[in-house]
């Protein structure tokens, strides 16, 4: 059974694929949900990790995500 920050994790995970059309396989949700805790640039880099893109070359989608992440969470989750 999942914990309530592995929801949220989940239901944001979920928004990035469908309003920005991530890709985040299971896989990757397991890493996502595995860590104890999140700052917001290690999450989108995580995310970019996952989804093999540079965030140097994508720099502006990496600030809409981690914005999203903030607003959402904070700094920290």
């Amino acid at each position: 059974m999942r914990n309530d920050r592995e929801k949220e994790i989940l239901n944001f995970l979920d928004m990035l694929r469908t309003d920005m059309g991530f890709m985040i396989y299971q896989e990757g949700e397991e890493r996502m949900t595995s860590n104890e805790k999140w700052l917001a640039n290690d999450f989108v880099q995580a995310i970019f990790e996952l989804e093999e893109l540079d965030p140097e070359y994508n720099l502006i989608l990496f600030r809409q995500v981690k914005k999203k992440f903030v607003d959402r969470f904070g700094n920290e989750l």
